[in-house]
């Protein structure tokens, strides 16, 4: 069976340039830290 592709709006692609623009870090580390603010919230990602 084939792997499930992840789908981003725009919006959410936006705000992560937007981010990464902003603090001058990498995609990766935006990404780990956006992680950390779901497991906090009691999601999974």
């Amino acid at each position: 069976m084939g792997k499930i592709q992840k789908v981003y709006t725009r919006e959410f692609k936006e705000e992560a340039v937007r981010l990464v623009q902003t603090y001058g870090k990498s995609i990766a580390q935006i990404a780990r830290g956006y992680c950390q603010l779901v497991r906090r919230s009691g999601g999974n990602c």
